[in-house]
């Protein structure tokens, strides 16, 4: 079985559009659902960034696609 992601930031105009924060912006990776359990306590690292897990969710409950909503770390 071949990886597989897919990775979505939030556009600022929808943030804008939304009223939101910038620092509320979210990136969501969805990837294959993994044989090794995903917490929110662990790290994403992508490209050069490291992301904390805000949200985990089991796409229609299929334990086909693992959706994760990350928050980049800033310093």
């Amino acid at each position: 079985m071949q990886p597989y992601a897919s990775v979505k930031t939030t556009k600022g105009f929808t943030l804008i559009a939304n009223g939101t924060d910038f620092e509320k912006a979210f990136t969501n990776f969805t990837i294959r659902y993994p044989v090794t359990e995903i917490t929110r306590d662990m790290l994403i690292s992508f490209r050069g960034k490291t992301y904390t897990i805000q949200y985990l969710n089991n796409v229609n409950e299929e334990n086909v696609e693992l959706e994760i909503q990350a928050k980049e770390v800033t310093l």
